[in-house]
């Protein structure tokens, strides 16, 4: 075999790290590929929707049986809360101790609620 065969036969990772340390093409090919800032990666942005009273109640009725556990309350939802991620659950908690901080409103439950 000639030199220019063995370079294009890899056969470990141990041998992928010794090229890209001896040849510029595939230390650049492989920089190119992790330098792509994040901003530039393009996400599609969820429509908003409203929350009924009934997904309140139902996140309330979750926190005061799992706390803070987003995962395990959308997990154990019966329903109301199916099209939500538990991100979403954490920030209407938050949102919602603000506004009763706000209003004056006792804070129940949502006192666990960061923010």
């Amino acid at each position: 075999m000639s030199d220019g065969q063995e370079n294009n036969k890899i056969s470990s990772s141990e041998d992928v790290l010794d090229e890209s340390f001896h040849t510029n093409k595939t230390v650049t090919k492989r920089s190119s590929t992790l330098l792509i800032p994040q901003n530039k990666l393009k996400r599609k942005k969820q429509k908003r929707i409203e929350w009924t009273q009934e997904e309140l109640e139902e996140l309330e009725e979750g926190m005061e049986k799992f706390g803070t556990n987003w995962t395990l309350i959308l997990n154990m939802s019966s329903g109301p809360l199916k099209n939500r991620t538990n991100v979403q659950l954490k920030d209407k908690a938050r949102n919602e101790k603000r506004r009763r901080e706000r209003e004056g409103i006792p804070l129940g439950i949502f006192q666990k609620a960061t923010g």
